[in-house]
């Protein structure tokens, strides 16, 4: 069964908010496991009335820029980012941005239809 659930060991929380760049020290890090077997997860932070994500690993990986994603790591991202989202929508979160500069994953093979997301510019 699939879940996706803030992470609930804290040192472990700790400690890939620390190794993500630009990570607050209250971000939240939401796991995607399949019943044992983690899939993998996001990197996010609630501030002011925005969700902003600094990160996500899927099996490892870190960077889904250089190369198309299989199929099943499309679809990891994209429940990961859906998830993320109805987390900030549920704390009161009215946008999303990114905190790193380019994230684009072709998701043609999975279906879906996304769009590339860029950081908000200050």
């Amino acid at each position: 069964m699939l879940q996706i659930v803030p992470m609930a060991e804290k040192t472990e929380e700790a400690a890939l908010l620390a190794k993500t760049e630009g990570a607050p020290d209250n971000g939240r890090v939401l796991v995607m496991t399949d019943g044992e077997e983690t899939l993998g997860y996001v990197v996010v932070a609630l501030e002011d009335d925005t969700l902003v994500f600094y990160g996500f690993s899927v099996s490892g990986q870190t960077d889904f820029t250089k190369a198309k994603p299989d199929p099943m790591t499309t679809f990891v991202l994209d429940t990961l980012m859906r998830s993320a989202a109805s987390f900030g929508e549920t704390n009161g979160m009215n946008h999303i941005r990114t905190a790193f500069p380019d994230f684009l994953i072709s998701s043609s093979s999975a279906g879906l239809r996304l769009r590339k997301i860029t950081p908000k510019r200050r």
